[in-house]
């Protein structure tokens, strides 16, 4: 599966954002290989933006990125929200090393549909703590490389501090 990550780094110029970038990204165990896209995979933005040269365009990116990890953990709340924590790891029908392969051929497609999101749910929920804990993977679309945070904070003090400086990367991972 393929995301695209928006990686804050600080550097002199768009070659040296790029390498601090791709020096990071090649740090992250989650993920069995990444690129730094090219321009041509976008109609509308860069795939490396100085914060100097298009502000708008940078905090465009930032907070759609940062968005899309809130609603990677809105999507958990929304399947799972309902089922207690107690439930979810008691039950091994929510663990997918309960799901016994190929579900029973009595099952309509909507229960079969359900058995299999049931068995995800430790894996997802796992994955939404991991967000919500600040830890990088792959569902946490925006990260600040140069304090080692999802935190927007010292990104934004950056940028008013060193604008020249701040760039985002966009960085294609695969898992």
């Amino acid at each position: 599966m393929h995301t695209y990550h928006r990686i804050a780094v600080e550097a002199f110029d768009e070659e040296d954002a790029k390498g601090r970038a791709l020096q990071f990204a090649e740090s992250q165990e989650w993920s069995d290989w990444m690129s730094i896209t090219d321009d041509s995979h976008f109609t509308d933005k860069k795939a490396i933006t100085n914060y100097k040269e298009d502000p708008t365009g940078f905090t465009e990116l930032v907070e759609q990125a940062c968005k899309w990890t809130k609603e990677c953990v809105g999507e958990v709340v929304k399947q799972y929200g309902e089922v207690s924590l107690k439930e979810i790891l008691t039950n091994p029908q929510y663990d997918f090393a309960g799901y016994e392969g190929q579900p029973s051929p009595d099952l309509t497609q909507e229960q079969k549909d359900k058995r299999l999101t049931d068995s995800l749910a430790v894996f997802r929920i796992g994955r939404a703590l991991k967000v919500l804990n600040s830890e990088y993977g792959q569902d946490t679309m925006f990260y600040d490389a140069v304090e080692l945070t999802p935190n927007t904070k010292y990104l934004n003090e950056r940028c008013e501090s060193n604008p020249e400086e701040q760039w985002i990367v966009i960085v294609d991972y695969h898992f």
